[in-house]
């Protein structure tokens, strides 16, 4: 509904038009309720005890000034805090990690 008033040259946004549409009496979809996950964790939490223990990765995202994306993958030693690699690309795809 709202894709075809933007079309018609209405500026309406998503909640408008569902105000719109209970007050009218339409239904209206609810949001999906999240299903909680079930079963037991495969993959539990390790505390670092000492130097190589427990190593943790994180993906960077920044833009250059010119507007480009810069994806840094970086890896960390838990226990030193010191990072222990870091790659920067453009595209980092998962056949070169």
């Amino acid at each position: 509904m709202r894709a075809l008033l933007a079309q018609e040259g209405w500026s309406v946004n998503r909640k408008q038009v569902q105000r719109f549409r209970r007050s009218s009496g339409l239904k209206v979809r609810p949001k999906p309720k999240r299903i909680p996950r079930q079963g037991e964790s495969t993959g539990l939490p390790n505390r670092a005890t000492h130097r190589n223990h427990v190593w943790t990765w994180d993906f960077i995202f920044d833009r250059t000034d010119g507007g480009c994306t810069l994806k840094m993958l970086t890896m960390l030693d838990e226990y030193t805090r010191q990072c222990m690699a870091i790659r920067v690309e453009r595209y980092i795809r998962s056949d070169r990690l």
